[in-house]
């Protein structure tokens, strides 16, 4: 229901609706897993081993990937993504669309007037372009804004060394600069902790090593005193 003046509603008009109507039933017969809404414009992730992602609605700036620029009043199947890759999620912006593959893989389409596909340019994509600069690898969090996007990715050290390689030159200093302090910070602590536990470690073996040269008797060194001593002799 709502808005339908340029077929985001996939009932094949543009017709506003004020009451919530049966989208028909989506090609292949395919079952919905996910739902997402753009500013004018609606996508579905299928539930299917191949995670096929249909698309309806406003494609002025091409962010329904189907390499055209005409509006769809009927979802329309997206062609698969390169590589055979799986889509998992799809996330929406105004008029930017992103999809994260099952092997973690970002792809980017639609405007890009502000930069928002994250693609180093400015300029539209009308078809799913994969994000270089975001290592498949890495576990991933995606969402957009009206017109921003934010990924969170999650590395393991070696990755994050592996990520710094590949990406020199193509990341802006800055977040170079925080990649290599995030990896020193993460080392310092493990060897300040290791260095903390071998202190403790030591502490404790002195301390016991000393409780085992008491006398059991008076639990004096032996030699503190005359007193010891003289325990000792009796």
């Amino acid at each position: 229901c709502g808005l339908n003046d340029e077929g985001q509603l996939g009932l094949g008009d543009t017709t506003n609706r004020n009451t919530f109507t049966a989208v028909p039933a989506l090609p292949g017969d395919k079952i919905a897993k996910q739902v997402v809404a753009g500013e004018r414009h609606t996508m579905i992730l299928a539930l299917a081993e191949v995670g096929t992602v249909f698309a309806c609605g406003h494609n002025f700036h091409g962010q329904l990937g189907l390499s055209i620029t005409t509006s769809k009043k009927h979802f329309t199947a997206v062609p698969a993504l390169p590589g055979g890759k799986i889509a998992k999620q799809v996330v929406s912006g105004d008029e930017h669309t992103l999809i994260l593959t099952e092997d973690g893989t970002v792809f980017v389409c639609g405007n890009n007037c502000l930069g928002q596909l994250g693609l180093g340019d400015s300029h539209d994509r009308i078809t799913f372009t994969a994000l270089r600069t975001i290592p498949p690898q890495s576990e991933k969090l995606i969402c957009a804004g009206s017109q921003s996007t934010i990924i969170y990715a999650s590395l393991r050290h070696e990755q994050m060394q592996a990520f710094e390689e590949q990406t020199t030159g193509l990341l802006p200093g800055a977040l170079q600069g925080v990649i290599g302090t995030y990896d020193k910070d993460k080392e310092n602590d493990k060897a300040e902790k290791k260095k903390k536990k071998k202190e403790t470690t030591q502490n404790t073996g002195a301390a016991l090593a000393h409780e085992a040269r008491k006398c059991p008797l008076c639990r004096l060194d032996d030699g503190d005193s005359e007193e010891a001593a003289r325990l000792h002799d009796a």
